[in-house]
């Protein structure tokens, strides 16, 4: 599917009830993680909130690329801390 323009069709600015939609779409339609970030990406409008429900969806389904992961700094930590996170 044509993310780009179903972005377009759904709208691509803010509000919940056209950014959700967008992002869920983004989500279930990619086939893996950095296609599905990149499709949020390309969409342009409010691109960052739509991202974070995308990314959160196929991180936890498929996992960030190990690739991607390698470039954040103190990724270890963050990690812990994501764990924390996770427990409570």
């Amino acid at each position: 599917p044509d993310h780009l323009a179903f972005a377009q069709k759904a709208g691509q600015a803010c509000p919940v009830g056209q950014s959700l939609p967008v992002a869920l779409h983004a989500a279930l339609c990619g086939p893996d993680y950095a296609a599905s970030v990149r499709a949020t990406i390309l969409a342009g409008g409010d691109n960052a909130g739509r991202l974070l429900v995308a990314g959160a969806i196929r991180g936890a389904t498929d996992g960030v690329p190990d690739a991607w992961l390698a470039k954040v700094r103190d990724h270890a930590r963050l990690d812990g801390l994501l764990d924390r996170l996770v427990r409570c």
